[in-house]
């Protein structure tokens, strides 16, 4: 029997996340033969990423018009979304009649990891990774929206570690950026760990400042980009993860790679994956930030509790989040699209340099605009620009700046962020080349 022909096309690959769910769902399904897969990246893909992905035994492509070739060859392409120059520039192309599905690896209800509408219209089948994002994303898609988390990569892990009753280490990881995790998260973790220890993982543009911040009282190591997952692991007993309001976070591999190491997660309510939470039988969902420090001072303390909520998310972790599970509704969902014949996609409106930036920003887009007025005429600070909107590499402000490098607005723009950030002379070079 011919294989399915899938096509995966990401604004761009990495070793983690979004890339990582892909693959590991992607050979699972490989494995009875029924389904073929090529891996396209939006994004050329810097070397160690082709590596990455070739070492899992996946074609891989990058350049355009090889992808816009693959597509008229494929049974089924799944597109994936997060806001990316990248992305917008490929869907507003005349491409070839598909059969589309399209997962959105974003929350989409705030910049700058917004979906706009005609994302949402753009695929036969919208996929959501969280329980969040699927009621948000359901106000807005025109057509009904399936819910699908993204598959945990369990390799990753030599052998579990040993659930522990003692007194518990309390561990919390993830990218370091104002879009994604609390703007006070080493302060819940201080409060939480005062009669404990904590363990900090992740880098971005928070982490400067959160080491600048960091005392020997605290009981806090802050351990930056974490690459061996077990060893973590292995060094805490529970997982806060305490996220943004305005959090793009759905999934979070990081939250099933901790229930699958049988360590209950904390999370905020309304935030990120907290579908995945039996509340009090495999972690906690807090509703403020005062439940959720004395949620993880609770379980540090109650080893009995903790244990047994541990255990728990682990038997869930297993039964649930893993390639097979999530391989299995990815299939119905494929199988379901191959009876509809191929139609033709409406290309999204081109739009470059910073009227692509306004158009993905959605609602916020006024916002940006009458902010930046106002910090040009000096009406006010710089210290008022959030950091979400400039994320240098998730679609904001310096992203966009940096793939059209000749738009006047963003080059402006750009100026004003690396005030913000501290860099006078990034912004002084910016203001120069205008």
């Amino acid at each position: 029997m011919t294989p399915v022909r899938l096509l995966h096309i990401l604004p761009q690959v990495g070793p983690l996340g979004a890339t990582r769910g892909v693959i590991t769902t992607a050979n699972e399904l490989a494995r009875d033969g029924a389904f073929s897969h090529v891996i396209a990246s939006l994004t050329p893909a810097a070397p160690a990423f082709r590596s990455f992905i070739a070492a899992r035994g996946l074609p891989f492509i990058d350049a355009r018009e090889e992808i816009k070739a693959a597509i008229s060859e494929a049974d089924i392409v799944h597109a994936r979304y997060w806001n990316s120059p990248a992305f917008f520039e490929f869907w507003s192309t005349q491409l070839d009649p598909m059969r589309l599905l399209l997962t959105s690896n974003v929350s989409g209800r705030n910049a700058p990891q917004y979906a706009p509408d005609d994302v949402l219209a753009l695929a036969n089948t919208t996929i959501a990774s969280s329980g969040v994002s699927a009621q948000e994303l359901a106000l807005r898609a025109p057509r009904p929206v399936r819910l699908i988390h993204a598959a945990a990569d369990f390799s990753r892990f030599n052998e579990l570690p040993a659930i522990r009753k003692g007194r518990g280490t309390i561990g919390a990881m993830m990218a370091l950026e104002e879009a994604k995790a609390h703007r006070g998260i080493y302060t819940l973790l201080a409060r939480a760990a005062r009669d404990a220890q904590a363990i900090l993982g992740g880098e971005g543009a928070m982490l400067a400042e959160i080491a600048a911040s960091a005392r020997a009282e605290d009981n806090i190591k802050i351990a930056g980009h974490i690459s061996d997952i077990e060893k973590f692991f292995k060094d805490v007993d529970l997982f806060a993860h305490p996220l943004a309001p305005h959090s793009y976070a759905t999934s979070e591999a990081s939250v099933h790679e901790a229930m699958y190491a049988g360590r209950p997660p904390i999370l905020l309510a309304g935030r990120g994956p907290v579908d995945l939470i039996a509340p009090g039988l495999t972690g906690i969902v807090a509703q403020d930030e005062n439940a959720f420090v004395e949620a993880a001072r609770h379980l540090a303390q109650d080893g009995e509790t903790r244990a047994k909520m541990g255990r728990a998310a682990r038997d869930f972790a297993t039964e649930t989040l893993g390639p097979g599970p999530i391989a299995a509704q990815h299939r119905a969902l494929y199988l379901e699209a191959l009876e509809r014949p191929r139609t033709a996609v409406a290309p999204l409106k081109a739009r470059s340099g910073a009227q692509a930036l306004l158009h993905a920003f959605g609602p916020e887009s006024d916002d940006l605009l009458s902010l930046m007025g106002q910090l040009t005429r000096a009406e006010r600070p710089v210290s008022a620009l959030p950091l979400r909107w400039i994320a240098p590499s998730s679609g904001g402000i310096l992203h966009y700046r940096r793939h059209y490098p000749d738009d006047r607005d963003l080059r402006a723009w750009a100026a004003l962020s690396f005030e913000k950030m501290g860099r006078p002379a990034m912004a002084a070079m910016e203001r120069r080349a205008l």
